[in-house]
């Protein structure tokens, strides 16, 4: 008898639970050092689609703690599959430069490259257009006080005093929700001109930033704002480079 009573005939009940709580374990482990490699950049033909497949199965065994980001970044991995990762600031790069050793160069793999891009600022078009429309249907967006109930909320915030100082001034919270429509449905079209791109790069960045600090989502934003990034220049990308390089 096992303890507490039980019987060898449980014990193999429970058996395969056992087994499956293992093999869960194994492959959280294993989408974890995959997320490494996936950052830092190592044969990342290889480790991307990999990534995509274990950390889609997680998010599949883990959807009612699942929210907006974990979708998007699972369509965001099915685009990277095809893009050329590992050409700058990863390990790849650096072991091609050390190695001395020129990168093969294909056109179909630059185009494809470039596709990816076009489909990951269409997908975004698509989620900020669509949220922002959504909320103009709301009556609470069109008067300007939707910003108020998520941020005063006890359930998010995670300074109180933060959330307090936004939300004790009714114009504040007016001028952050009609800012945040206005350029979520005008971040289409403000794509198209360089000056009021970077506007609209600035407020889309400020919008997960905010949300991360004042609603306590850090991973929620954390994955808007990188797929934002991609509409950041090469110039500026190779400027921050230089910048880095220089400390």
């Amino acid at each position: 008898m096992l303890p507490g009573g039980s019987s060898f005939a449980q014990s193999l009940m429970l058996a395969p639970n056992h087994r499956w709580g293992g093999l869960f374990a194994v492959w959280y482990v294993g989408a974890i050092l995959l997320s490494i490699l996936f950052v830092a950049g190592w044969q990342t033909r290889i480790v991307t689609p990999l990534f995509f497949i274990f950390y889609t199965a997680i998010n599949a065994q883990n959807t009612p703690v699942s929210d907006g980001g974990n979708y998007f970044i699972r369509i965001m991995l099915i685009y990277m599959i095809f893009a050329d990762l590992s050409r700058s600031w990863s390990v790849d790069s650096w072991l091609r430069k050390r190695s001395g050793k020129k990168k093969r160069e294909f056109e179909v793999v630059t185009v494809l490259h470039n596709v990816v891009l076009c489909l990951v600022v269409a997908q975004l078009c698509q989620v900020y257009l669509e949220a922002g429309l959504y909320k103009v249907q709301g009556n609470l967006c069109q008067n300007g006080t939707a910003m108020y109930y998520p941020v005063s909320s006890e359930a998010y915030g995670i300074f109180p005093w933060l959330s307090n100082l936004i939300t004790m001034d009714s114009w504040v919270v007016s001028l952050i929700t009609y800012v945040t429509v206005v350029a979520q449905i005008a971040f289409p079209s403000m794509l198209f001109n360089k000056i009021s791109r970077r506007i609209a790069l600035v407020l889309i960045l400020g919008m997960p930033i905010g949300i991360a600090i004042v609603m306590r989502l850090p991973f929620f934003s954390g994955i808007m704002a990188s797929a934002d990034a991609v509409l950041v220049s090469i110039a500026t990308w190779i400027t921050i480079r230089t910048w880095l390089a220089s400390r």
